[in-house]
């Protein structure tokens, strides 16, 4: 049976009951697409119905912003969870900013376990960590709730799964220095690994396992080692390795092997289109990146990239009707409108190019290559300035 318990500011609190002696409780991962302090939108929440047709009480803590739980209304959510899963076992789940939340307030809802994904230890600037990816935030907010540091999450227990390459490697340390989690790191996925986690093992049976005190972390481990060659991550990684390497015939073959995986995966089209624009194949390169835009067409880089594959070709018409789509889609990054500028340049149309490079410096008005390129574009308009008057005369 489905409850909305609660609807404020920045939280929304919704329960589907069973009557089940286990209560999973869902924070929702950061959205890029929010704002750290003006609310949007209510997102569906992380994991909605996942949990209630397995039987069990679902929580679904809901936000309307980037504000990291660190919100007076979290103290109230709490208090409505406890009482109506009192008498219940009950489970935090969260990944990313939602892994920090499961973790952070897993005291608070008297949890017996959290169960983190790609969990954080701290974002503010200058954070232990030396993490910068979230700087904006870390110094919008007050983290007045961040009960992991406090020391005050030190008899928590649970699960923190995280890639082993990378930083996340580094909070999933500082947070077992606190807690009593179990580190469970994974050798693919990236931020966050919770794809990675349900193309291999699947979230559903983990978070029901953790639950019900049947998970195995030896038995996990086999599963993925059994599926992980099934699915496109250690290819793409090696595409990568071998990019790095300068090796871009292999490169190239481990990307179509990735592509072979996981067909829909637009980062995948992207990575084998420029692969194959720098071995020089423009239309192998073409075809993937436009198999990209019709994954997801609002996206600009792949419309950059088939920019750059119809310059190749001197094709400067379509280079810079492609350029123009980006930015519809992303109009105050200066980097595109330098670009547009070079490929208007190319086409003879030194008035739009003018135009662009001085859209690129009000945006990024400290840059140095738009102002460089602007004067160009104008001793190059006096110098035909100059040669038409001569012919005329």
């Amino acid at each position: 049976m489905h409850t909305n318990l609660f609807t404020g500011r920045d939280l929304a609190l919704d329960v589907y009951s069973s009557n089940h002696p286990i209560s999973i409780v869902t924070f929702e991962a950061r959205n890029k697409h929010l704002d750290a302090l003006k609310p949007g939108a209510f997102g569906p929440g992380f994991g909605k119905g996942r949990f209630a047709p397995q039987g069990f009480n679902e929580f679904i803590i809901r936000r309307s912003r980037n504000h990291w739980y660190q919100t007076s209304e979290m103290l109230a959510v709490a208090e409505i969870v406890n009482r109506v899963a009192a008498g219940t076992k009950v489970i935090t789940y969260g990944g990313n900013m939602g892994g920090f939340a499961a973790i952070n307030f897993s005291p608070l809802l008297r949890a017996s376990a959290f169960i983190a994904l790609s969990p954080l230890y701290d974002i503010q600037q200058g954070n232990e960590a030396g993490d910068t990816r979230w700087d904006g935030e870390g110094r919008l907010l007050d983290f007045q709730y961040n009960f992991i540091r406090a020391g005050e999450c030190r008899k928590s227990q649970g699960y923190a799964f995280f890639c082993a390459d990378g930083p996340d490697a580094i909070h999933a340390e500082l947070i077992r220095r606190e807690t009593g989690a179990t580190l469970v790191p994974v050798p693919f996925g990236g931020h966050p690994c919770s794809f990675y986690l349900n193309d291999t093992y699947k979230l559903k049976p983990l978070v029901s396992e953790i639950a019900s005190g049947s998970f195995d972390l030896d038995r996990f481990y086999a599963v993925l080692d059994q599926r992980t060659l099934d699915t496109h991550y250690p290819y793409e990684r090696a595409s990568i390795l071998q990019e790095r390497s300068g090796n871009i015939g292999e490169a190239t073959r481990q990307a179509r092997i990735a592509v072979s995986k996981n067909d829909g995966l637009k980062r995948l089209q992207v990575r084998l289109g420029n692969l194959l624009l720098k071995e020089g194949d423009l239309d192998g390169a073409e075809m993937a990146f436009k198999r990209a835009i019709g994954m997801r067409p609002v996206d600009p880089v792949a419309h950059i990239r088939l920019s750059y594959v119809y310059a190749a070709r001197r094709n400067f018409d379509d280079a810079v009707a492609e350029m123009e789509r980006a930015i519809l889609m992303d109009p105050i990054r200066a980097e595109y409108h330098v670009r547009l500028g070079e490929w208007l340049v190319r086409k003879g149309d030194l008035v739009a190019a003018e135009r662009a490079m001085m859209r690129a410096i009000e945006l990024k008005p400290d840059a140095v290559v738009a102002p460089v390129r602007l004067k160009a574009i104008r001793l190059k308009m006096g110098a035909l300035s100059i040669l038409g008057r001569l012919r005329r005369n």
